[in-house]
């Protein structure tokens, strides 16, 4: 019996198995994040949020797109994070709770993106398991828990909506133009890691065995939209610098320095393929740094070969496999530490994005398989989402607030410094003098090689009245990092107050030379006339 009047249509399914597909991999996003809506401001959001006042109201906005990510530093530029975050901040009146459910919809939407990306090469079960692989992976759980992950969730969010557009197959008119090139400049001005747009789409279209040429042209394209973002960050920020590099890369030799780059993309192997409690912080202690783990740097080599090998076949074997190791690819480079060393050594976070090629390719898996192997592969599948899921679970509450993140960072890698000095800082906050110093000490045996904690531990010496520790702390702290004012200007004054003008006037005359504005500076070299000036 027919349902429709003869001679017309049939009428459209209200849900097709690719919409079906869809909308099931973004409730599940939803449904593993949902209790983190009930965190609070954590780590770096007290600093990017809280104490960041022109987030807090319209009259700011103007501000925000003019300033630096991180305002007190100076440091990076990524201007649609900031204004999604201020937009929250207004809808909420500073509530975390609503910037939280919108980090959730965001995670949502990029889950629901990787999907429709597999969609385009894969079939409605290839999707659904790449989406559901990415919407649970343990990796995520910083970036979708922690409102500071809102740049990567936009910045992977472009270049998924990337990815659709210049593989539809439509003709290149000005309106998918205007589309790439938007959502290239929105990478980019959504975090770093964004300047890979037009590569990530010129390659998306040679994965659809589409002519060269016609790569060629929406690359061309993207990079226009690209290049508009780095122009307004020069504008902006003065240069392209990013973050100062890790303290452990500036104490580290050439061989050390590589040797933990290695073990980062090795650990990032691992962690992506096999589902981990996410660690929070790898900083490494000194004695990890001069005694790397072979093993890791071993893998780390493997994974850099075997993802490089892979991306280059797709010139000459444009598949899925080939696009999936390239996004993963690019993605990562410019946070992978082998040509240039960024403010971190290692996160999950940097893994957002690249693990979206993880997820193609495991999607491609999946569908790869015929016969009575559907079954196996489905129930493991189905087992690592299980195990995946119920880590995600456990590490959300890490993050509800600072404290909960810090203690979480102490347990999960006692060997790094950052979580005993994080923790040494909100106790002297607190007066906590005798817990503070325990800590501090714990964070100094690990590794002393960083500047702004060796600058921390000379304040607080002489805060306890230990000069001459504070002197020896704020000198250690110069040698590390000749630019810190801070620890010059105490010192300074410390060797004034114990009658050592000369001293005090060469270490002026040093920091003249570092930074010659410093016109307080001058005033006091002048006024201690009666001291030689240094030849």
């Amino acid at each position: 019996m027919r349902d429709h009047a003869p001679g017309t249509a049939p009428p459209a399914r209200r849900f097709d198995a690719a919409t079906t597909t869809t909308l099931l991999v973004a409730l599940v996003a939803i449904g593993a994040y949902a209790s983190s809506v009930a965190g609070g401001f954590a780590y770096d959001d007290d600093s990017l949020i809280v104490k960041n006042v022109a987030m807090h109201g319209v009259a700011g906005w103007p501000r925000l797109i003019m300033q630096a990510f991180w305002p007190a530093t100076g440091q990076l530029y990524r201007p649609l994070t900031t204004m999604s975050l201020a937009l929250d901040w207004q809808l909420g009146s500073g509530s975390p709770g609503v910037m939280h459910a919108m980090n959730v919809a965001w995670f949502a939407l990029c889950a629901a993106l990787v999907t429709r990306v597999a969609l385009r090469w894969l079939p409605p079960a290839g999707a659904l398991a790449a989406g559901l692989f990415f919407a649970v992976h343990p990796t995520h759980v910083e970036v979708a828990a922690a409102l500071t992950g809102r740049s990567e969730l936009l910045c992977a969010a472009a270049l998924l909506a990337l990815t659709l557009v210049v593989t539809r197959d439509a003709p290149l008119d000005t309106r998918r133009r205007l589309a790439i090139a938007a959502c290239s400049a929105a990478a980019f001005l959504s975090k770093e890691i964004g300047i890979g747009a037009p590569l990530i789409a010129g390659a998306a279209v040679l994965a659809l065995s589409r002519p060269a040429r016609d790569a060629g042209r929406v690359a061309l394209v993207a990079l226009a939209g690209t290049v508009g973002a780095l122009a307004l960050r020069v504008l902006v920020l003065g240069g392209v610098e990013g973050h100062h590099a890790h303290a452990a890369f500036t104490a580290a030799t050439p061989m050390q320095a590589l040797a933990l780059a290695l073990s980062g993309l090795g650990r990032g192997a691992t962690i992506l393929l096999v589902p981990h409690l996410p660690g929070l912080d790898y900083s490494p202690s000194m004695r990890q740094l001069v005694h790397p783990d072979l093993t890791l740097v071993a893998m780390g080599v493997v994974a850099l070969v075997g993802t490089t090998v892979l991306a280059l076949r797709l010139t000459r074997a444009p598949r899925l496999l080939a696009f999936a190791a390239f996004l993963a690819t690019v993605t990562y480079a410019p946070v992978a530490n082998l040509l240039t060393h960024n403010g971190g050594i290692f996160g999950e976070r940097s893994l957002f994005s690249p693990s979206v090629g993880v997820a193609l390719a495991v999607g491609l898996a999946v569908s790869s398989v015929r016969g009575a192997g559907r079954a196996v592969v489905g129930i493991a599948l189905g087992l690592w989402c299980a195990v995946a899921l119920a880590i995600v679970l456990r590490a959300i509450p890490e993050w509800h607030d600072t404290d909960t993140v810090i203690s979480a960072m102490i347990a999960r890698n006692p060997d790094s410094y950052r979580g005993w000095y994080f923790r040494a800082v909100r106790e002297i906050d607190a007066g906590e003098i005798d817990a503070a110093s325990r800590d501090l000490a714990a964070a100094m045996s690990r590794f002393d090689a960083a500047a702004d904690m060796v600058e921390g531990a000379g304040v607080f010496a002489v805060h306890l009245g230990d000069r001459s520790e504070g002197r020896r702390l704020l000198a250690h702290a110069l040698s590390l990092e000749p630019t810190r004012l801070r620890s010059r200007a105490l010192l300074i004054k410390l060797m004034l107050k114990d009658g050592e003008g000369a001293a005090a006037a060469r270490l002026i005359d040093d920091g003249l030379r570092q930074d010659a504005e410093q016109h307080e500076w001058q005033r006091l070299r002048d006024s201690l006339s009666a001291t030689p000036r240094p030849k």
